[in-house]
């Protein structure tokens, strides 16, 4: 007596199994990329200024405001202003366009410390580096800071009564 054999009783599983595999890995093809991952740390620091101004007297007070990013060192300098420095030491022209009165600004109180530009270095610094004295070094606390900074004048003798001004530029470097 023969028997009829039904086809899938031919099928091997393993077979089967590999039929499904396949049929499974043609249906979900994939391709592949690699992505690049890259991160930069930078640090932020803003500051302003307020006017260094003497009136009449021979000492003056301003205040620089400086915003760095918590635990950034930084470095200010103050350049040698808007009129031609002699002998390293700044100079207001007088209204008249011919006087000057030399002056000096400094770091601390007791006026010791001549604050240059020297030490600033770096593209923000622009063209500092001809007056004497360092630069403020100062680390961010990530909330604004007040510095003092702090002038004189010692006028020389025949100086003519009118205002007298100029313009430094102040520049963190960080």
């Amino acid at each position: 007596m023969f028997r009829t054999l039904r086809p899938m009783q031919f099928v091997c599983p393993a077979a089967l199994a590999m039929l499904v595999i396949g049929f499974v890995d043609e249906a979900q093809a994939q391709t592949t990329a690699i992505m690049g991952v890259t991160f930069e740390k930078t640090g932020s620091c803003t500051i302003s200024t307020n006017h260094l101004v003497f009136g009449s007297a021979n000492e003056a007070f301003a205040v620089l405001t400086v915003d760095c990013q918590a635990g950034l060192a930084f470095q200010i300098g103050i350049g040698p202003g808007s009129q031609s420095v002699v002998n390293t030491t700044r100079r207001m022209l007088g209204a008249d366009g011919t006087s000057h009165l030399p002056y000096k600004i400094y770091k601390d109180a007791s006026r010791t410390q001549e604050w240059g530009d020297a030490t600033c270095g770096g593209p923000s610094c622009g063209s500092l580096a001809t007056i004497p004295g360092t630069a403020y070094s100062g680390t961010g606390t990530g909330s604004f800071e007040s510095i003092p900074v702090y002038g004189q004048v010692v006028p020389p003798a025949g100086l003519p009564a009118q205002a007298y001004t100029d313009t430094v530029t102040v520049a963190i470097a960080f």
